[in-house]
């Protein structure tokens, strides 16, 4: 509110009627703001977060082709999609949690994003315990792998390693793909092979590799009087794909920790926020200087 008074007082203009989203509405900046300070609050608890894990959903999973009626695709039964990956999420974090495959965790959190062509993906942050963190390229090497495994010993996994996780064509192969910018690739493919992991560059680790052979907004328009409408600019701008408009119907959840925040509303003596209808504000001022706040009570 502060920015859009000093906003229209610099445009010459008085603020009129503002509408806002509050930080109950899922996905605006309010929320994505709350958010962010209840991540904050478990790593200034438990330390910095030890693995980011991104978990994509794959339209090709069986458990989505096998539920298809004849002549559907994926991209028909959204229904599906969304409840296959809210599955494999939980057990993903059921292995990570409680079958403690990476080791001991203390604390962990993950939001949920949908792509551009609707698919959604998580993004994870878990924090481990003291005698389970990464310390030595030992340690790492254990939980992280960059290299095609043994067709011959892993071919499962070789496959999908094969299918998956394999950046490109690019450069001189392919100059028009999309990570390409002057000729380069943004994501510094292809990686310098390497026999050992390498401490951090840059804040990304290099991980060993050893090479093998492989066969293949918000706007604001300030006039004489201003108003700013923030549920206008969410529907004019908001992009909604199919598996997220029914993530949403069945209420699954776009964020989640393991810990519960309480967030204490800090204010100046007396100067906490009192909200009022036109014609009552004595009365609301009266509630007000009665009622506790979060930070006093």
């Amino acid at each position: 509110m502060d920015h859009l008074a000093s906003e229209a007082a610099i445009q010459r203009s008085k603020p009129e009627r503002i509408i806002i989203l509050p930080s109950s509405f899922q996905g605006r900046p309010r929320a994505m703001q709350q958010n962010y300070q209840d991540a904050i609050g478990i790593v200034r608890k438990y330390g910095k977060p030890d693995l980011f894990i991104a978990f994509t959903c794959n339209p090709r999973w069986k458990e989505i082709e096998q539920q298809l009626f004849p002549d559907q695709t994926p991209s028909d039964r959204s229904d599906l999609i969304a409840r296959v990956f809210k599955l494999k999420l939980k057990q993903l974090i059921d292995d990570i949690v409680r079958n403690h495959i990476f080791g001991r965790t203390v604390a962990h959190l993950f939001v949920i994003e949908f792509q551009k062509r609707g698919l959604p993906h998580c993004h994870m942050l878990i924090i481990l315990a003291n005698e389970s963190k990464p310390r030595d390229s030992n340690s790492v090497d254990r939980i992280v792998s960059s290299e095609i495994p043994d067709a011959d010993q892993n071919p499962q996994l070789y496959e999908m390693v094969k299918s998956h996780m394999i950046h490109g064509p690019r450069g001189v192969l392919n100059k028009n793909s999309p990570c390409m910018v002057d000729g380069k690739c943004t994501k510094e493919f292809p990686k310098e092979f390497r026999n050992e992991t390498t401490p951090n560059k840059d804040g990304y680790q290099r991980y060993r590799s050893i090479k093998l052979e492989l066969p293949v907004k918000d706007g604001a328009t300030f006039v004489k009087t201003l108003e700013r409408d923030e549920i206008k600019a969410h529907l004019d701008a908001r992009y909604v794909s199919a598996p997220e408009a029914v993530w949403r119907l069945f209420e699954f959840p776009l964020h989640d920790k393991s810990h519960s925040i309480i967030r204490l509303a800090i204010h100046l003596p007396n100067m906490q926020p009192v909200y009022f209808a036109e014609g009552n504000v004595l009365e609301a001022l009266d509630r007000a200087t009665e009622k506790d706040t979060t930070l006093i009570a």
